[in-house]
């Protein structure tokens, strides 16, 4: 290495051809990196859905996931099973180890999903897919006093306009109900034609259909044969002929059964400010930009949008870029606010020209970094500029090392090529070495465990780039430019020199009067130092274990929405949950007339929009990313929520809405569950117990007493559980005297489907969409039990007798979704936290020691955590190990330059007063300890050993002269003050902005800045006190041994003297 300092040094154009070559390469990069909020995630999660249309979830969770949970048993690769089942279908997701292959996984349960003998008879065939996560980039609105099928034909086209624009790939039309065709035949009609739904069915099968007939070959060519008879649209349906009677006159579908050409049967409604509406989501795939998407997005709204019917608005509900937007350049904002402080405190210690030349080096620093954005597979996001960030005060250490270094050099009056090249390679060895040890602390945000793998894994690999850049630049590029700047020479300007001398002069008083002389009674009392520094060691451990010090694993970033997602007892109908939606709606409006009449002029309106959605929860399911639902929902399922004002542009924050808000409704019996919430992000529910066991009554009872234990607890809030109410149910079985009318089970199940949830007769392409012909009962005849009663069962001879006659009808109540983990059922009783008063950690602990008192009267049932403590307890698991793995590292690397076992732990005893100034960084802030802030405790290791390695390493380099252990002792304290000051200064001052940002969608990585501030400024003070006391307990523990040793060998030569 000492060779290729020199051999830069002395080559110039060389180390100017790298510069140059290293900032236009960055710059090429950079401009073809792609934009977007976060890195995609991967959730490594294979899903398996069997469709069982009208199939109950008792039923299905035993004919079908129950199957497909089996022929899965022992798969390679799988860490959990997932089932649930619900009214209409299964639904498993298999999630996959961190180290499974997916492709493999994959094709290996496709195969044995093949292998699975039989499925009910109306299922569906299996769908196995790996689901990937879509990021949303916009979502569009489209509202108006119009009919669903207006509102629908309108979102298609908008839909279709979007894709027809360059680089947009993929839009998606939500909330539109699919066509359907339906058929209603009342019984009434069936028993004047003397017909069966079978009969029906069978008609339209023979008539409706377009059917190749081959091809006629004659001699002058080939003709093609064709039937065509297809019925498309729902007038073609009705003049299908039904009957023909021997006089020639025929009975047409129309005559029979009324034709409706309209929607599914699925509860589904959503409305903007009262009015009906749809969404068009717009998403960005692969490498595509969002800003760009958005912005050729917004140019065709403001432009081509004429063609919108009246009374029909687009408007944009969610616009994920404005987050991007705001992320990225509050962040930039940052950076350079951090550059400039970082610039201000290097010309205050450091000649201009040598503060000029350390901080020319950042650019090429991140811009080289960002040359390996595309080998790594990386953007440009909120992850990796944060990285930069974090990276800004750390990097230029190097720099400042090996610059003051070669000043004190030429102050010496060594020539400047000569000062150059010794000046570096005196301190390549403890640079070089002290990058490494910051790359290894580094390293564990890569193994960091959960879905949170690619966003810490980002931060990683973002810091250990440019910390390779880092070593380049310092001790290739630096010292050659160094070596043509006359430093000790400088002659600054009059303002500039006497600020610089007075600073100076100030930090050379206080190194001699104060510094030199507390350090000389330090070491005098250097066994009581180290006494308190332990004793300051245990104190913290025993403040951690006590748990006085609030931690949450990822507290809820307030939002610019607040939303109210209700849950209400199974089967409540379409117009009873609206009668509630609608109460919601006039709280919500109540609220915002009062927001409206308490604001100032300069404010923009608080509330913009209510969205109200009745069968689905759009806010819920954005928070996750994805608008594919975990369950089925009806109408039991709604939500209501306010769209905000950005929080830049009002005084009242999302979270004081919601509540207001929240003490504004009163529950009604109906709903079974009113959850509130303000947050843009979270990362699952703070309290959330998994029970598992196999008997559901057990589990309905565990669940309730768990959900009672939450509600004694204070501050916990929000309370739900998966166990939903049980639905009414009417159990149909053969009667002994239907079977000498030749009926059995399979005709009787068969019927009652029939007319009850339908016969699937066609399935016809219309253009772009699949439609599904369905026969059965009048909606009317389907609304109460007398439509039940007055069903007729037809023998096969043709008989109608009334349903009762050969059938029981047992009343029963059934559950509407059965969850299952790892083949056996589970229920989860999940709640939030008011942490004004708790935090989730102190509920969950509050819970679990009562758990085990609870679960001893049921042995069947167990616990576990989910939600947020389990990607916890996954992240944290995964980060702990990596620790480890990096104290070993850091370990090795420093034993290695030293050649010493015992002095790397010296300078790595600086480590836990590192935690222990980030740990009181937020205490002072007043900030609860987060999952961001134990990640920059692990990635401070590697920075707080630096500035000890420095100081032992000048201590070895003084004991090798004539200099008393002691002597060299202070004098490396004594003249390593300034650089280790200053490389500590810098970091602070790089994240110092960062840390006072108030911007919301930031202020979960503020903890991440405050550790490693806090913790660079208190390391610090113990390295340049209590490291100089360590190596002159280690003086004292060689001389004793000396002594030791001197009279054994004494003894062993004594006979041979004799």
């Amino acid at each position: 290495m000492s060779r290729v300092i020199a051999w830069f040094a002395t080559n110039p154009i060389a180390a100017n051809l790298l510069m140059g070559f290293v900032l236009i390469a960055g710059l090429v990069v950079s401009s073809g990196l792609y934009r977007e909020e976060f890195p995609d995630i991967s959730p490594g999660i294979i899903q398996i859905t069997v469709a069982y249309p009208g199939g109950a979830p008792a039923e299905i969770e035993e004919s079908i996931c129950v199957r497909i949970e089996e022929s899965l048993d022992g798969a390679e690769g799988v860490e959990h099973i997932r089932s649930l089942a619900i009214d209409d279908a299964c639904r498993v997701s298999v999630e996959l180890l961190d180290s499974a292959d997916p492709h493999v996984v994959l094709a290996d349960i496709n195969g044995r999903i093949d292998t699975i003998e039989r499925f009910p008879e109306n299922a569906e065939k299996p769908i196995v897919d790996h689901i990937v996560v879509h990021i949303p980039v916009i979502d569009l609105s489209l509202s108006g006093n119009a009919s669903e099928r207006t509102l629908k034909r309108v979102g298609k086209r908008l839909r279709d306009e979007l894709l027809a624009l360059p680089g947009v790939t993929q839009v998606e039309l939500h909330f539109a109900r699919p066509y359907e065709i339906a058929i209603e035949v009342s019984e009434k009609a069936l028993r004047r034609y003397g017909l069966s739904f079978d009969e029906v069915a069978g008609a339209i099968r023979r008539s409706s259909l377009d059917l190749p007939g081959g091809k006629l070959r004659a001699r002058d060519g080939q003709i093609r044969l064709r039937t065509t008879g297809q019925a498309y649209w729902g007038r073609d349906f009705e003049r299908l002929i039904l009957l023909t009677d021997s006089d020639g006159s025929e009975v047409a579908l129309g005559d029979v059964a009324q034709v409706v050409d309209g929607f599914e049967e699925r509860d589904l409604e959503i409305r903007i400010d009262g009015e009906p509406a749809v969404m068009v989501r717009v998403l960005r795939v692969g490498r595509q930009d969002a800003l760009d998407i958005r912005e050729r997005v917004g140019e065709y709204l403001a432009q081509e949008t004429g063609w919108l019917p009246e009374g029909i608005r687009v408007g944009i509900w969610l616009d994920h870029s404005e987050e991007i937007r705001e992320r990225l350049g509050t962040l930039f904002e940052n950076a350079l606010l951090g550059l400039a402080l970082v610039l201000t405190v290097l010309a205050l210690f450091l000649r201009f020209r040598l503060a000029f030349w350390v901080a020319a080096g950042l650019p090429i620093v991140f811009l080289g970094a960002l040359t390996l954005f595309p080998w790594l597979g990386f953007s440009l996001n909120t992850i990796t500029v944060m990285s930069f960030i974090l990276a800004l005060g750390i990097v230029v250490d190097d720099a400042i090392v090996v610059g003051e270094n070669i000043y004190s050099h030429q102050q010496r009056g060594v020539d400047r090529l000569r000062a150059a090249i010794e000046g570096t390679q005196e301190v390549y060895v403890p640079v070089i070495f002290g990058v490494l040890t910051t790359m290894a602390a580094f390293a564990p945000l890569i193994l960091v465990g959960g879905n949170m793998t690619a966003m810490f894994s980002g931060i990683g690999v973002g810091v250990m780039a440019c910390l390779v850049f880092s070593i380049i630049e310092s001790q290739w590029i630096l010292p050659a430019h160094l070596a043509s700047v006359a430093l000790a020479e400088e002659r600054p300007t009059m303002g500039l020199r006497n600020v610089q001398e007075r600073v100076s002069g100030a930090l050379e008083r206080f190194v001699v009067k104060r510094y030199r002389p507390l350090l000389e009674r330090a070491i005098q009392q250097r066994y009581m130092v180290l006494a308190a520094s332990a004793g300051l060691i245990i104190f913290l451990t025993a403040l951690l274990a006590s748990g006085r010090i609030a931690y949450e694993f990822i507290p809820p970033v307030e939002g610019d929405h607040v939303s109210a997602v209700l849950k209400m007892a199974p089967g409540t109908s379409m117009q009873a949950s609206r009668a509630i939606v609608e109460e919601l709606e006039r709280s919500a409006q109540a609220l915002r007339l009062e927001l409206e009449a308490e604001r100032t002029v300069e404010e923009a309106p608080i509330v913009n929009h209510v969205i109200s959605a009745i069968g689905t929860q759009p806010f819920r399911q954005m928070l996750t990313v994805s608008f594919a639902e975990e369950a089925a929902q009806d109408a039991s399922s709604a939500e209501v929520t306010l769209a905000l004002s950005p929080s830049a542009q009002r005084s009242l924050g999302a979270h004081e809405i919601s509540d207001r808000w929240r003490q504004r409704v009163s529950l009604q019996p109906e709903v079974t569950s009113l959850v509130f919430s303000a947050d843009m992000f979270n990362a699952g529910r703070a309290i959330d117990i998994q029970l598992r066991g196999a008997d559901l009554d057990t589990l309905e009872h565990v669940a309730r007493e768990v959900r009672a234990r939450l509600e004694a607890i204070p501050g916990v809030i929000d309370l739900q559980d998966s166990f939903s109410s049980a639905q009414r149910e009417i159990e149909l079985r053969l009667r002994p005297e239907a079977r000498p009318l030749g009926l059995t089970l399979q005709d009787l199940a068969r019927q009652v489907r029939q007319a009850f949830y339908g016969e699937e007769v066609q399935r016809i392409q219309r253009g772009v969409d699949e439609v599904r012909v369905m026969v059965r009962y009048p909606l009317e005849e389907r609304r109460s039990l007398t439509g039940l009663d007055a069903l007729r069962v037809r023998t096969r001879d043709g008989a109608e007798v009334p349903l009762s006659t050969v059938a029981q009808l047992m009343p029963r109540r059934a559950l509407p979704s059965i969850r299952r983990v790892d083949r056996t059922r589970v229920v989860n009783v999940a709640a939030d936290v008011d942490r004004s008063r708790t935090t989730p950690a102190r509920a969950t602990r509050a819970l679990e020691a009562e758990l085990p008192e609870l679960l001893a009267e049921f042995p069947g049932v167990s616990y576990r955590l989910e939600g947020a403590q389990q990607e916890d307890a996954e992240a944290s698991t995964g980060l702990l190990g990596g620790f480890l793995l990096a104290l070993a590292g850091i370990y090795a690397l420093l034993a290695i330059p030293l050649r010493s076992y015992v002095q790397p732990l010296i300078i790595m005893s600086v480590i836990p007063f590192g935690a222990l100034g980030a740990i009181l960084g937020h205490l002072v802030l007043r900030m609860p300890l987060t999952f961001f802030s134990v990640v920059g405790m692990v990635a401070l290791a590697g920075v707080v050993v630096n500035a000890s390695l420095m100081l032992v390493h000048f201590r070895n380099r003084l004991g090798q002269s004539e200099m008393s252990p002691s002597d060299a002792i202070l004098a490396a304290g004594q003249t390593r003050f300034r650089p280790i000051l200053l490389t500590s200064l810098t970091t602070f001052a790089g994240l110092l902005p960062l840390i006072l940002e108030r911007s919301m969608p930031l202020q979960t990585m503020v903890p991440m800045a405050v550790s490693l501030a806090s913790g660079v400024l208190l390391s610090t003070v113990f390295t340049l006190v209590l490291v100089p006391c360590e190596m002159a307990v280690l003086e004292d523990l060689q001389r004793r041994l000396v002594r030791v040793r001197a009279p054994l060998g004494d003894s062993e030569t004594s006979p041979q003297r004799g």
